[in-house]
């Protein structure tokens, strides 16, 4: 079977998808049209991300490096860094947390959470969790890996210490 162009534009508007930067629900099935579009303006941000963080590194590595007015004038590397942070944090898309605990009856309170940090994605835990009384701590919070093979994930790529269960490495809950 050979690799057709319909499958070279499926793989990349997955991978487009599967990175953040492509709303899956702008595709249309059949309209290769829109489908380009779509991925060319994912392509559009990835490149502005990418060449303003080109600029502030072109900067920093120059001979000389930056200067230290650069760090305190308006509009200053500093000024503009911090704005290139902000413009990522509010684009790019947030890891994914598994975050598991005991309700006090002894069931599991299981919940995948988008969140910027464990903590942040143990606080929308209690938020959610919020009515069960008394409400205790989380077991574990495990970022879920977004890039690598296709296929399951092993428990040992969320919570590293699942080795330490061999019932828990094929994927079952702990």
């Amino acid at each position: 079977m050979s690799y057709s162009a319909s499958d070279f534009a499926d793989d990349i508007l997955n991978r487009l998808t599967q990175i953040g930067v492509l709303d899956s629900s702008l595709i249309t099935p059949d309209d290769p049209q829109s489908q380009a579009e779509a991925a060319l303006q994912a392509i559009q941000t990835l490149t502005g991300w990418a060449g303003e963080l080109a600029g502030l590194l072109r900067q920093a590595a120059a001979p000389g490096g930056i200067g230290q007015h650069e760090f305190s004038r308006p509009g200053g590397w500093r000024e503009r860094a911090l704005a290139t942070l902000a413009m990522l944090e509010q684009q790019a898309p947030l890891p994914v947390f598994y975050v598991r605990a005991d309700a006090p009856n002894g069931q599991p309170l299981d919940l995948l959470v988008r969140a910027a940090d464990p903590a942040e994605a143990t606080e929308s835990w209690r938020c959610h969790f919020s009515a069960l009384k008394p409400l205790q701590a989380p077991d574990w919070v495990g970022k879920i890996p977004l890039f690598g093979p296709r296929g399951p994930i092993s428990w040992c790529a969320i919570r590293p210490d699942a080795d330490l269960h061999p019932e828990n490495a094929n994927g079952s809950r702990a």
